[in-house]
């Protein structure tokens, strides 16, 4: 997670308690009151998870699927 964290962000309101946000570079955004809930395993399965939806780029290849569909 380390040499990730440039894309991790804490925020107070997200679209999502966790998610990966960003079609360029993508982050991972998680909410404050998810952390205080979380314990450290916890924590690190969902910023491991969000973490590899950053790495693939999921978000663009989504948006991408998306606009395939909508023109199909």
């Amino acid at each position: 997670l380390a040499c990730a964290s440039w894309r991790m962000r804490v925020v107070e309101q997200g679209v999502a308690p966790a998610c990966t946000r960003g079609l360029l570079r993508p982050r991972v955004e998680i909410e404050a009151a998810l952390v205080s809930r979380l314990d450290d395993e916890e924590l690190e399965a969902v910023l491991l998870h969000e973490v590899e939806h950053a790495q693939a780029n999921d978000p663009l290849r989504f948006l991408v699927g998306q606009v395939a569909l909508t023109i199909n």
